[in-house]
């Protein structure tokens, strides 16, 4: 039993025996509308009851039951003897029809690393399954060419191990779905997926060859979790995992003037890691209608022209685009450039006066963005931004926005840099003023003004 929330362990009566719980709880409060709150469960006043076993077991004898669990290691030992489970550690290759034949053994570890994965990520269709096992054996599975989280994983376990790489699977919950916090007792059903650690070339990495779009060394985002189970036999445990991921966007911005277009800002933005991701995803579900990027939120409702995409998703965990986007003349005496409108943030997410729950962004993450203005024949620079730097006191927010002034340019160097994903109520204060500070100077144009002659 697992009781969540202060005033729900204040309200517990608990009988002698242990063998009767209520809680009497009034006038609770409901959850507030507020940006950035991760999973709702984890702030719900809640009990939960759990079952030690799917089957009917004499509590006179719970020793000699194998349905109960005393530790993780027992847990993930019977669950590497499960029937559809032992064939991807038993099974020899000349015993599979049709085994895939790799020509990688001259290939550094990491390389051949590589190239398992790709063949276990793009080779099997992923199927939707609340299964937390294969759904085949892994002979049939090269047949189907199509399975679940741990069918795909498994087989990349099977292929790795063969190279005489060491890893294990590792069962984790979904960050959108289940607890933050792990109950610490062996309990499988707070698991919903699996991904891969493995040791190769002296570094630990995660691996997760579900998502077709994911590259190697990153976890889809629902499984960034803090902890794993690692089915590995005789040393079965719970573990932190170790995320490893730098992601962020680079963005370059220069005034162009053109006879026919006029003014127009010559854009590009590299994204890597976990937002280059969401670029592959916006990519991979175009159906040629519309705007390739209309779920893109930084790119939503913009008029974009000249579109290019680099992607290099799976070679480097990046994507660039490159495009341009028009800028309207006011009143034709004052031009008004917004160079870093494609900043996710330029448009300050908070905006309430005081905050009850913590803030959790997706990750960790950076935006850099940099801005060259060359000053046309004749305008003049009316008007510009000031220079800022500030940063939260625990330094895990930093933002600078410096301006460099030089004959007939003006450059801007902008740097927000989010160290954690999360920021308690009592730091929301400094998290609002420093968000404000960045979306009023992405706000502040920049301003030309025509040269009137005498």
């Amino acid at each position: 039993m697992i009781q969540q929330g202060k005033k729900v362990s204040e309200a517990a009566s608990i009988s002698t025996k242990k063998n009767e719980f209520s809680w009497l709880r009034q006038d609770i409060p409901s959850l507030p509308d507020e940006p950035f709150v991760g999973n709702l469960i984890n702030y719900q006043e809640r009990v939960d009851g759990y079952l030690y076993s799917s089957e009917y077991v004499n509590p006179d004898k719970l020793e000699e039951s194998e349905m109960v669990y005393a530790n993780w290691n027992q847990l993930a030992n019977r669950w590497l003897d499960l029937e559809d489970v032992t064939p991807y550690f038993n099974l020899a290759p000349e015993e599979i029809k049709d085994y895939p034949v790799f020509q990688i053994d001259s290939l550094t570890k990491l390389n051949q690393a590589k190239a398992l994965y790709d063949f276990a990520s793009q080779e099997i269709e992923l199927l939707s399954s609340s299964w937390l096992e294969p759904i085949y054996p892994l002979d049939k599975l090269l047949i189907e060419k199509k399975g679940n989280s741990f069918d795909k994983n498994m087989l990349l376990l099977h292929l790795l191990r063969k190279q005489g790489i060491n890893a294990n699977l590792v069962m984790v919950n979904d960050k959108y779905i289940g607890r933050k916090r792990l109950i610490e007792v062996p309990f499988i059903n707070q698991f919903g997926s699996s991904v891969i650690s493995a040791e190769i070339e002296g570094k630990n990495y995660l691996l997760d060859a579900s998502d077709s779009i994911v590259p190697f060394g990153l976890l889809p985002l629902e499984k960034l979790v803090d902890q794993g189970f690692v089915l590995e036999r005789g040393k079965g445990r719970l573990e932190k995992l170790h995320h490893q991921f730098r992601s962020g966007s680079i963005q370059t911005v220069k005034l162009d003037k053109n006879d026919s277009l006029g003014f127009v800002l010559k854009n590009q933005i590299r994204l890597t890691d976990h937002e280059a991701i969401k670029i592959g995803k916006a990519i991979r579900s175009f159906n040629g209608e519309g705007s390739i990027f209309e779920n893109v939120s930084r790119f939503k409702n913009l008029d974009l022209n000249e579109i290019n995409i680099d992607n290099q998703l799976k070679e480097k965990r990046a994507v660039t685009l490159s495009f341009d986007s028009k800028i309207e003349d006011s009143n034709g005496e004052l031009v008004f450039i917004y160079p870093f409108q494609f900043s996710e943030f330029f448009k300050n997410p908070f905006t309430q006066e005081s905050r009850l729950l913590p803030v959790e962004f997706q990750f960790p993450f950076f935006e850099n963005l940099n801005s060259t203005i060359s000053i046309p024949l004749g305008y003049e620079l009316e008007d510009y931004p000031e220079s800022i730097s500030i940063t939260i006191p625990s330094k895990s927010v930093k933002f600078s926005y410096l301006v460099n002034l030089a004959e007939n340019e003006l450059k801007i160097a902008t740097k927000l840099d989010v160290t954690s994903e999360y920021f308690s109520v009592s730091e929301y204060p400094d998290l609002k003023y420093i968000f404000e500070e960045l979306a009023n100077h992405l706000n502040t144009p920049v301003v030309l003004k025509k040269i009137t002659k005498p």
